[in-house]
């Protein structure tokens, strides 16, 4: 059970704030409004909240700092958990559940964020600032938001708000630790800070290019929700339906000094990625290729060393030939793979096991165009323009043998992809929610 404080001067967020605590999923709650603005329309806000339930307004001159309508706020709630949240944000539908769990789980007495998803409306850029400050207790304010405050009202006993507008979660949140009050940081997801287009919208004074500069870019996206809510990573990936017009394009078995090559000059020349399953010993020999795929934005996912049937070893056997090749395309590219590809797309239980322990992704596919039989250029081009669909990921080769048609198949169906008005993008970012 909990209740909901919302401060705000913004008429026009009211949709906003409304469907913010509408959307959440925990069944006793309340919904305490408090207008902080003198010429703001109340009786907009009272006919909303008859849609709503277990929803009050009340107004406060304007002259109260935000500090003020918060306590305000604490003395008219009936719960005893309290929620801060502001008016411009958005809080996904299981948001309270795992704050109000953590706070049972952790034995905490508030708990909160440090690191959160930004979304940047002006360039529908999602970023994670702070990234990494999750699940632990701190000792100090610093870095927290203020618009993720989940706490007992008992700490109001001893500690209120200050009668600030500016900083005034910082000030208690430092007050309650003075006081032995135990804070735990949760983790990012299920909340994100909007950063509006607006000029001067916003009281925390940074800049985005600054705030974005100290963050972690996950993605340019119009919808950033799939994004923040965390999910289950699946034992393996066969397709992806986020996005709308968007399917990936994977090569196995390279890289090959002719057809990869061949293959990124297509892929640069339409703006597009694609996804590298490599084979440890041929990176080995043409290391130049690693950097060149991930140098132009592609990925690059491990397919082992020697190319074996990986369900017909013992798990000892399977963890080297993964761990083989991760070290080689770690030196040579300087970073470790998210993701892999079992040859012959054989797998078992030690299989998996093995990929989920090295921190993998498996990725399988959902059109096998059976290039490597050679069945010609236009089999190839037909088997993935007849199935094309959002979320496919297609399973071609860039080596292992002659791969002229594989290539030449490539470049027609960028350009007819093109004509649909899809789109190629590499793993990372058609499965992005995975990776986050």
């Amino acid at each position: 059970m909990i209740s909901i404080i919302c401060c705000t001067m913004r008429q026009h967020f009211i949709e906003n704030v409304f469907k913010n605590y509408e959307r959440q999923d925990v069944k006793e709650k309340e919904l305490i409004v408090i207008l902080n603005r003198d010429d703001m329309d109340q009786k907009k806000w009272e006919q909303r909240a008859k849609g709503s339930q277990g929803v009050s307004i009340y107004r406060l001159p304007e002259s109260t700092s935000l500090g003020g309508c918060l306590n305000y706020g604490v003395r008219k709630s009936k719960y005893d958990l309290i929620a801060k949240f502001d008016d411009d944000d958005y809080y996904a539908s299981k948001y309270l559940k795992r704050q109000i769990r953590e706070i049972e789980k952790q034995k905490a007495d508030i708990v909160c964020k440090r690191s959160v998803f930004v979304y940047f409306e002006k360039d529908k850029k999602l970023a994670v600032h702070l990234h990494g400050e999750e699940n632990k207790f701190v000792f100090t304010p610093g870095g927290i938001k203020g618009a993720t405050l989940v706490f007992k009202k008992k700490i109001q006993q001893k500690v209120k708000f200050p009668e600030l507008n500016v900083s005034e979660d910082y000030q208690f949140i430092k007050a309650s630790v003075q006081k032995g009050y135990k804070v735990y940081t949760t983790d990012k997801y299920n909340y994100a800070c909007i950063r509006r287009k607006t000029p001067g919208h916003h009281t925390w004074r940074v800049r985005d290019d600054s705030l974005l500069g100290r963050s972690k870019l996950i993605c340019k996206t119009s919808d950033f929700k799939p994004y923040i809510q965390k999910v289950s990573k699946p034992k393996f990936i066969e397709k992806v339906t986020i996005h709308k017009n968007r399917i990936a394009l994977t090569f196995d078995d390279g890289p090959d000094p002719e057809h990869t090559a061949q293959i990124l000059n297509l892929l640069k020349k339409h703006d597009t990625k694609a996804t590298f399953f490599v084979i440890g010993k041929k990176l080995k020999k043409h290391p130049e290729l690693g950097k060149r795929i991930v140098a132009e934005g592609h990925d690059i996912g491990n397919h082992t060393y020697n190319h074996p049937d990986l369900a017909k070893l013992s798990a000892e056997e399977i963890k080297e030939e993964l761990a083989k090749t991760d070290r080689i395309i770690k030196k040579i590219t300087g970073k470790k793979p998210a993701i892999f590809r079992p040859p012959y797309l054989s797998y078992n239980d030690n299989v998996l096991e093995a990929s989920r322990k090295m921190g993998y992704l498996t990725i399988m596919r959902s059109i096998e165009t059976n290039d490597y039989k050679k069945p010609g250029t236009d089999k190839i081009v037909k088997a993935v323009m007849s199935k094309l669909a959002p979320g496919e990921i297609v399973l071609m080769h860039d080596s292992g043998g002659d791969r002229t048609q594989t290539v030449e198949a490539v470049s027609i169906v960028l350009k007819e992809m093109k004509a649909k008005n899809y789109k190629c993008k590499k793993i990372s970012k058609l499965a992005a929610p995975y990776f986050v």
